[in-house]
């Protein structure tokens, strides 16, 4: 079953005229969203590849995410290559490059329209430079630039066997196609078909596709809409929610089932201990502390039964007779066995002691090569160095270091990290698995947990209001900052350059900065990207300054360390950062950095760093400029960080993490 995202059908005639080409290629003129509308999705899931060209921004921005395998151009096709005008319309398919266009809409329809200056770059400079050898079709929607993009498009050069053209005035029935046909009929290609929104053109050397596009999408292309296709899969998703709920609901009422069973069996053994000989005689010990006394035995059998194979195993196999003592044993007697709803072993967890509180760490973030997993091993190598010796009996308390690693149902009284929400914050910019995740499983996990720990104030704020965990069971304990190391052999920048360290996620938001080093006051500087991050390079080579850009890759601490100690200064454009360790890890080695003006950085930061607007180019540019010329500027900024940086140990957050600890046990 074809799924058709176009807004007018456009892709189910195109895909009708060449389903038959395998890994085909397309040209899309005025992209706009890559899922909402979009004429080339469709053809991308089925393997196909193309260039997509886009000058609004926060539109390329989402094509650069969801459209990594494609080439995405961040410029506005024309008659000639420069600058142009544009009139942008916030979160519309809108944007225009043309003035009367604009004043329409503002008149009309009551929209804002912001204007700009973009680049501009003929169609055939484009598609030449994309290295592409045959085009399958080309789509153009671009707000009453139709002319100027096709004079811009040398027909004889390029021979894209089908051409769809918009052909009708923005949001009107208005046809203007007979400004701009003449340009493609005359180079050799046949009107096809017109859709009531677009026009049809096929090259006269693939006429025998003509038949194909003849006619509209009709019950024998066999497609659904996007949206319907959307809904069978929640449909479906809700349908197998609905039968595991059942299956648990079924599994709960046989466990209550057996658990009245289980009391009445116990209610039995009570009543005939409370009548026996023993019970008469024991009487006068059992005034004496009788809780104590239970406790302490309690204790000792359970040291018993875990050191000794011998003993352990048939008790355990008795208890595991009895659902309800078997629960409760595993809870509260520290048999080294699986916790209720946890599928653990000895080697997942490693046991911290801190008078009389057993911690079993999870060692699951460890492996983690993010920031998570570099936050896991520095909390864990602090609480290890101030453990104290086991005692004979210990609370048990379990801690999971980050909330991607826990298990679906925690053990009674657990710590849960989580760092931040972003995709609850950002729910535009990720697929609906991971949105799933958050708003059942990792929601599920929040209000099962004992305490929430986070890293800052305003993570804490977005945790209690969008996973609705109460105020008073989250802590904030900020991480602590390590120095990295320097000593390494790899090789810097030979021109002064910034260092970026992250991914080339949308709300990291890197853009900014390679929009910035396009000035011509910035001509002379480079940037080193650390992570992965590879998909700047073609966004830089759109831009023109792929030359000045060294992307590094993953990196070990010491060659990090090193590119970092050597640099101008570190930058952090993000839109969102839970905490935002890169910063105040460049402020260790005493370099500085320029940072958005969004939490948390402006909470850890202020007074430490250079901020701007996380949107304005030009204040990028700025920053970067004041750090590359002023480098008293920069100094005395890397030593405010310094201070900063220097104020917040690991060992700090492990007292924290610790008080937490003994609250659940109090």
């Amino acid at each position: 079953m074809f799924i058709s995202y176009a807004q007018n059908f456009e892709d189910v005639i195109l895909w009708r005229a060449l389903k038959d080409v395998p890994n085909g290629t397309y040209v899309d003129v005025g992209a706009n969203d890559p899922d909402v509308d979009s004429v080339t999705k469709a053809f991308y899931l089925n393997g196909w590849r193309g260039v997509n060209i886009e000058p609004v921004k926060n539109y390329f921005d989402m094509l650069v995410s969801k459209r990594e395998n494609d080439i995405n151009v961040n410029v506005a096709a024309s008659s000639v290559s420069g600058q142009i005008t544009l009139y942008e319309i916030e979160d519309t398919g809108l944007s225009t490059s043309v003035a009367e266009i604009a004043e329409r809409h503002t008149a009309e329809l009551g929209i804002v329209c912001v204007e700009r200056t973009a680049m501009a770059r003929t169609l055939t400079e484009i598609v030449l430079d994309a290295s592409i050898d045959e085009i399958h079709f080309l789509k153009i929607d671009v707000e009453g630039h139709e002319k100027d993009v096709l004079l811009g498009l040398d027909l004889n050069k390029i021979r894209p066997w089908i051409i769809l053209v918009e052909a009708t005035a923005p949001a009107t029935q208005l046809e203007t196609y007979g400004e701009w046909e003449y340009l493609i009929l005359s180079a050799g290609y046949i009107f096809a078909y017109y859709d009531g929104l677009n026009r049809f053109y096929v090259a006269e050397e693939h006429s025998d596709r003509l038949n194909l596009i003849a006619t509209p999408p009709n019950v024998f292309d066999g497609f659904i809409r996007s949206r319907e296709a959307q809904l069978l899969d929640e449909l479906s998703y809700f349908k197998g929610l609905y039968r595991d709920c059942c299956d648990e609901l079924e599994g709960c009422r046989n466990q209550l089932k057996l658990e009245k069973q289980n009391g009445a069996r116990l209610e039995s053994l009570i009543e005939s201990y409370e009548s026996s000989m023993s019970w008469f005689i024991t009487r006068p010990l059992r005034r004496f502390n009788p809780f104590w006394a239970l406790r302490a035995s309690i204790g000792k059998g359970a040291l018993l039964i875990n050191r000794y194979e011998p003993i352990g195993r048939p008790v355990k196999g008795l208890l595991k007779k009895y659902p309800v003592l078997w629960a409760a044993a595993k809870r509260y007697l520290l048999f080294a066995t699986d916790s209720v709803g946890v599928a653990a072993s000895t080697d997942q967890y490693a046991q911290l002691s801190f008078d009389g509180i057993c911690m079993q760490f999870a060692l699951g973030p460890l492996s983690d090569r993010r920031g998570i997993g570099r936050v896991s091993k520095a909390l864990f190598d602090s609480l290890s160095a101030m453990q104290t010796a086991p005692q004979e009996f210990q609370e048990t308390v379990f801690f999971y270091s980050s909330i991607h690693w826990c298990p679906t149902t925690l053990p009674l009284k657990s710590i849960v990290y989580i760092h931040d929400v972003i995709p609850l914050l950002y729910p535009e910019l990720y697929p609906v698995e991971i949105l799933r995740d958050w708003n059942y499983h990792y929601s599920k996990v929040a209000s099962q947990a004992s305490i929430v720990v986070t890293i800052s104030e305003s993570s804490a704020a977005d945790i209690v209001r969008l996973l609705n965990v109460p105020t008073d069971k989250v802590i904030v304990v900020p991480n602590g900052v390590s120095v990295l190391p320097t000593a390494s052999n790899i090789a810097p920048p030979s021109d002064k350059y910034f260092v970026y360290v992250g991914s080339y996620d949308v709300h990291k938001n890197l853009q900014v900065v390679l929009n910035a080093l396009t000035s011509p006051r910035l001509t002379d500087v480079h940037l080193a990207l650390i992570g992965d991050n590879h998909k700047a390079l073609a966004v830089a080579k759109s831009l023109n300054i792929d030359s000045r850009i060294h992307c590094y890759g993953r990196l070990e601490d010491a060659d990090m360390g090193r590119l970092i100690q050597n640099s101008i200064g570190l930058v952090f454009p993000s839109l969102y950062e839970g905490f935002g360790l890169p910063p105040l890890e460049a402020a260790k080695l005493g370099r500085p950095s320029i940072c958005s003006r969004r939490p948390a950085m402006t909470e850890f930061l202020e007074g430490a760093a250079l901020f701007a607007d996380a949107e304005d180019i030009d204040e990028w540019t700025d920053r970067l400029v004041q750090l590359a010329e002023d480098e008293d500027l920069a100094v005395d900024v890397g030593q405010a960080a310094k201070r900063k940086a220097d104020s917040m140990t690991w060992n700090k957050s492990a007292e924290l993490l610790l008080h937490a600890l003994r609250t659940i046990v109090k």
